[in-house]
C-alpha cells in the first residue's frame, strides 16, 4: 500500500508537470501569436493609407474628425494600459494574455482609424495621423517581441534591458500619436493655419515631446500621464 501511495503521488507530480509545460507552451504560442498580429497590423496601416491616398475610404455623411478624436484618444490610452500589462506579465514569464491584450488594443485603435481619419478633410492631415499611429505600432511590435524574449529568459539583463528600452520607445511614439490626434484636426480644417504640412506637425509633436522630456516627463511616462494626455483631447471633443 505504501508503494502503491508512494507511485499514485508520482504519477500526480508528473502529471502536474506535464500540464504545467503543456500550459507553458501554448501561453508562449499565445504571445508569439499575437505579437505577429500586432505586425502584420503594419501592413493594415499600409493599406489604409493606400486607400486614403486613392480616395476608397470615404467618411461618414456629416461627420467631422471631431466626432471622432476622443475614440482614437481613447483607443490609444487603451493601448497604453495593455503596453503595462505585457511589461508586467513578462516580468513573471507569461505574457501569452497580456500579448493577446496588447493586440487587441492596436486592432481596435486601427478601426477607429479606419473611421476616423476619411473624416479628415486634408489629406497632409491624414497621412500625418496614419504615420504616427504606424511609428507607434512599429515601436509596439518590438516591444511584444522583445518582452516574449524576456518572459522565456526573466533572469537576463540583457532581455530586461531590451525589454525596457523598446517599452520606453513604445510609449515615446504612443504620446506623440496623442499629440498628433490632437493637433490633426487643426491641420486639415483650421483657416489660419499654422502647420501646414506634415512635416511640420510631426516636427511639432517631437519638439513638444523633446521639451516634455527636458522638463522631467520621461519617455517612459506612467499610465497616468498618457491617461491624462488622453483625457486631455476627450476634453475638447
Amino acid at each position: 500500500k505504501v508503494a502503491k501511495s508512494a507511485s499514485s503521488k508520482v504519477a500526480k507530480t508528473i502529471a502536474a508537470l506535464l500540464a504545467a509545460a503543456k500550459a507553458e507552451a501554448s501561453a508562449e504560442k499565445d504571445a508569439e501569436e499575437a505579437a505577429i498580429a500586432i505586425e502584420e497590423a503594419l501592413g493594415e496601416l499600409d493599406t489604409m493609407s493606400f486607400m486614403v491616398t486613392s480616395g476608397s475610404l470615404a467618411a461618414a455623411e456629416g461627420t467631422t474628425y471631431a466626432d471622432h478624436e476622443a475614440a482614437v484618444a481613447k483607443a490609444g490610452t487603451k493601448v497604453g494600459k495593455a503596453l503595462l500589462k505585457v511589461e508586467a506579465a513578462s516580468a513573471g514569464g507569461d505574457t501569452g494574455e497580456a500579448t493577446k491584450g496588447l493586440a487587441e488594443s492596436v486592432s481596435k485603435l486601427l478601426a477607429s482609424l479606419e473611421a476616423g481619419v476619411p473624416a479628415l478633410a486634408d489629406l497632409s492631415a491624414q497621412q500625418a495621423l496614419l504615420d504616427a499611429a504606424k511609428a507607434l505600432t512599429e515601436a509596439l511590435a518590438a516591444f511584444a517581441t522583445s518582452s516574449l524574449e524576456l518572459a522565456s529568459d526573466p533572469q537576463s539583463t540583457e532581455a530586461a534591458a531590451a525589454a525596457a528600452e523598446a517599452k520606453a520607445a513604445s510609449t515615446k511614439e504612443l504620446k506623440r500619436f496623442l499629440k498628433v490626434n490632437a493637433k490633426v484636426e487643426e491641420l486639415a480644417t483650421s483657416g489660419k493655419r499654422q502647420v501646414t504640412t506634415a512635416i511640420e506637425l510631426a516636427k511639432q509633436a517631437v519638439e513638444s515631446l523633446d521639451a516634455d522630456h527636458k522638463a522631467g516627463d520621461k519617455d517612459d511616462g506612467t499610465l497616468e500621464e498618457l491617461e491624462a494626455a488622453a483625457a486631455g483631447v476627450s476634453a475638447r471633443s
